[in-house]
C-alpha cells in the first residue's frame, strides 16, 4: 500500500494548478510510496485533465472528474479514489516544500493516530497590509499547544488523515455547499472518534494568488457566513464551537442593507487604497465592508439551511442520506 494519496480539489484555475503539480515534483520522498489525485470540480473545459496529463513527476498523479459538486464534495471523490493508507489534502494554489511529505511522514510516525496539520505561508499580492489581515485567515501563531491544535485549526489546504479515519465519518459534510466551516465540521467529528489534531510547523506550503482582489474577499466573507449558519447551528450543544469569535460576532450583525450600499463600500474602499491607504482610515471601512457581506451571507443562509436543520433537529433523516454526514 502507498504511504500517501495527495488529494487537490480544482475548478477553473489550470494555472494555479500547473504551479501546484510543478512543486510537487520536487519532493524528496520516495516516488514509488505515494501518488497524486486531482479532483476536477466541474471546470468549463480540459484544462484540468491537460494539466495531469503534462504532469510528468516521479510520482503517478491521476485525475478524478465530476459535475460541480462543491469543495466537500470533490474531496471526497479523492479519499474514495485514494490508494493510500494516508490521505494528505492540498489545495491547488498552494505550492509545497521540497520536504513536505517527508514532514508529514514524521510527525505521524513520532505521533500514532493523529491528524497532522502544516503550515501555509500567504504568498499573494494584495493592496495593503489592512486588506492582508482580513484576506489570510489562518491564525496559527494562536494555536497554544501544538501537539492538541484542537478541531479549531483542521485546515485542509495542507493536512494529512489516515484514509479510514475519512471514511470512518464519512468523509466531509457535502451540505456545506460552498466555502467555509466544512473542515473544522470534518476534524470536530474526527476528535469525537479519538483523533488528536496535531500542528507541524516544518511541513510547509506557500498559498499563491496572482492577484487577489476585492472582490475576491468579499466573496469568500458572503459564503463564510451562508455556510457559518448550518455549520453553528450543527453543532449547538458544543462549547468549543459556539465559543469560535465568528459566531459570536455574527449574532451582533443587523440586515445587510440593500446592493447599492455594498457597492458604494467597495468603491469607497478602492478610492482610500489608491489615495491614502492607511490603516486607521482602512481598517473601518474594511470592516464595515465585510460585515456588510457576512450580514448578506447568514441572510440568504438561513433562507438555504433552515428547511435541513429543522429535520435535523427533528432526526427526519432517511437512511440513505447519512453518507452526506448530517451526523454529529
Amino acid at each position: 500500500m502507498l504511504d500517501f494519496s495527495v488529494v487537490i480539489n480544482t475548478r477553473d484555475h489550470p494555472a494555479e494548478l500547473r504551479r501546484c503539480l510543478a512543486a510537487l515534483k520536487n519532493q524528496a520522498y520516495g516516488p514509488a510510496r505515494w501518488e497524486i489525485v486531482v479532483v476536477d470540480d466541474g471546470s468549463c473545459n480540459s484544462a484540468a485533465e491537460q494539466e495531469v496529463n503534462a504532469y510528468g513527476g516521479p510520482a503517478e498523479c491521476r485525475l478524478v472528474r465530476l459535475g460541480a459538486r462543491g469543495r466537500s464534495g470533490a474531496r471526497n471523490a479523492g479519499i474514495r479514489a485514494a490508494r493510500g493508507f494516508r490521505v494528505l489534502f492540498l489545495g491547488d494554489d498552494v505550492v509545497a516544500e521540497a520536504d513536505l511529505l517527508a514532514a508529514h511522514h514524521e510527525a505521524h510516525g513520532r505521533r500514532g493516530r493523529v491528524a497532522v496539520v502544516g503550515h501555509r505561508t500567504e504568498r499573494s499580492r494584495v493592496s495593503s497590509r489592512t486588506f492582508l489581515s482580513w484576506w489570510d485567515n489562518l491564525r496559527f501563531q494562536d494555536i497554544r499547544d501544538p501537539e492538541n491544535a484542537t478541531f479549531a485549526f483542521f485546515y485542509t489546504c495542507n493536512c494529512s488523515v489516515q484514509r479510514q479515519a475519512l471514511l470512518d465519518v464519512n468523509g466531509l459534510d457535502e451540505n456545506f455547499t460552498c466555502y467555509g466551516w466544512e473542515d473544522l465540521d470534518l476534524g470536530l467529528r474526527l476528535e469525537k472518534r479519538g483523533l488528536r489534531v496535531v500542528y507541524e510547523p516544518r511541513a510547509r506550503v506557500s498559498h499563491h494568488h496572482p492577484d487577489v482582489k476585492l472582490e475576491g474577499l468579499c466573496r469568500r466573507e458572503y459564503e463564510m457566513a451562508f455556510t457559518a449558519v448550518y455549520f453553528f447551528n450543527k453543532w449547538p450543544e458544543e462549547p468549543l464551537v459556539q465559543a469560535i469569535p465568528f459566531g459570536r460576532e455574527a449574532a451582533t450583525l443587523g440586515p445587510p442593507g440593500p446592493a447599492w450600499r455594498k457597492e458604494m463600500g467597495r468603491k469607497l474602499v478602492r478610492l482610500a487604497e489608491a489615495l491614502c491607504p492607511l490603516p486607521a482610515l482602512l481598517e473601518p471601512l474594511y470592516r464595515r465592508l465585510v460585515w456588510a457581506h457576512r450580514a448578506q451571507g447568514l441572510q440568504d443562509g438561513w433562507g438555504h439551511y433552515f428547511p435541513l436543520l429543522e429535520r435535523l433537529e427533528k432526526g427526519d433523516i432517511r437512511e440513505d442520506e447519512q453518507g452526506r454526514c448530517f451526523q454529529r
